[in-house]
């Protein structure tokens, strides 16, 4: 029965393309570059069944009367139409793509010239320059990016919501940073899944990076779940009580609750800055807390007030986490009474009023006050 099924689409596939029927269950227009020992295939997905594709690799041609004689296939999710292969030892390989529909049916019957393609492999390279073995890791609330790097002055980190799958992707991904070194931490949005590339800078100028799912590539997104950080001391809505902002301390990372800045406020200014006391004495801050608390430490502490708002509406539109974002809210409120903008800051405070209700409540005050004055 299999055979006869299979000299049927045979049949099918010989026939005139004006006298074929429409459905075309196979991928077409396979094509092999090779460079050294990196096979790059592309093809066009079939339009009729749309499950995932399976690539086959061989020594040996792929045929009608041996259809199985081959390894292990790559599962590749339907649309990608392009895979990269990274090929051990020289000589002929032979590829065979099987399309399968939306049930698993899979239609594994090689076609010449339409769904296999032969090439030839150089000798391959006993230690390849690059980027390699990149693995992500989520690790509480951050990401360990870790991989080998041969030859390479300057990688870059790129982080995505979509898979990496060809270079062109890279556009709409986000550059973490570049010259990093493994391991490298790093701290995303919480409750959405991510994936990872590091990529050789001078690869990228040169025009000739290239994507290996595995080795410069996640091919698997990462997340961090999405949860509430452990704010409160007894895990209910209590408000912790707010020190005072020591900015000697704060510049060290260390904290002194309860007293007073040690520089002295102008005497223009009736309020003094106030911080909650986890933002001061926390020592290993990770996911959104360290963004958060970067900036409590960094400009809030040190009164740039405009550099500290930006920052402060920068994490407020990327923050994932309710009770980070609200801290940040009360900061931001802050950064406009010092910047005497009371109508931008009543709008922070009036936002988390039920959150923090009598921390909030002394700012609105203030902030009507600077408004009649």
């Amino acid at each position: 029965m299999r055979k006869l099924l299979f000299l049927i689409i045979l049949a099918i596939a010989a026939m005139p393309i004006a006298a074929q029927t429409t459905f075309d269950p196979f991928i077409s227009r396979l094509q092999g570059e090779v460079k050294n020992n990196i096979v790059s295939l592309s093809w066009v997905d079939s339009q009729d069944v749309k499950g995932p594709v399976y690539i086959y690799r061989s020594v040996y041609p792929f045929s009608g009367s041996n259809p199985l004689q081959r390894s292990t296939p790559i599962k590749i999710q339907y649309g990608t139409q392009s895979y990269v292969d990274e090929i051990e030892t020289a000589g002929t390989f032979y590829y065979f793509i099987a399309a399968s529909d939306e049930k698993g049916l899979l239609y594994d019957f090689p076609i010449v010239s339409k769904n296999t393609i032969t090439v030839q492999a150089p000798v391959a390279l006993s230690s390849q320059a690059g980027i390699s073995s990149l693995d992500a890791a989520v690790q509480g609330e951050r990401v360990i990016i870790t991989f080998n790097e041969t030859g390479v002055k300057s990688a870059a980190l790129y982080r995505s919501v979509k898979p990496l799958n060809r270079i062109s992707d890279l556009v709409d991904a986000e550059i973490i940073q570049a010259k990093i070194t493994s391991p490298f931490i790093d701290y995303p949005v919480s409750g959405i899944p991510y994936y990872y590339a590091v990529i050789d800078e001078e690869e990228v100028r040169n025009g000739t990076a290239i994507i290996i799912h595995g080795r410069n590539t996640t091919a698997i997104p990462v997340e961090i779940p999405a949860g509430r950080p452990e704010f409160y001391s007894q895990g209910d809505s209590r408000t912790l009580p707010l020190p005072l902002v020591s900015v000697q301390a704060a510049g060290t990372g260390t904290s002194l609750p309860y007293v007073e800045i040690t520089q002295s406020a102008p005497e223009a200014e009736p309020k003094k800055p106030r911080a909650f006391i986890r933002d001061l004495e926390v020592t290993q801050p990770e996911g959104d807390e360290y963004a958060l608390i970067s900036i409590v430490r960094g400009p809030f502490a040190t009164r740039k007030w405009d550099e500290a708002r930006i920052e402060f509406i920068k994490f407020i539109a990327l923050a994932g986490n309710q009770e980070t974002k609200a801290r940040a809210r009360f900061y931001l409120g802050q950064c406009f009474y010092f910047l005497e903008l009371p109508r931008e800051g009543l709008e922070e405070f009036l936002a988390i009023r039920e959150r923090f209700p009598s921390e909030a409540e002394e700012w609105i005050q203030a902030l009507v006050e600077m408004m009649k004055g």
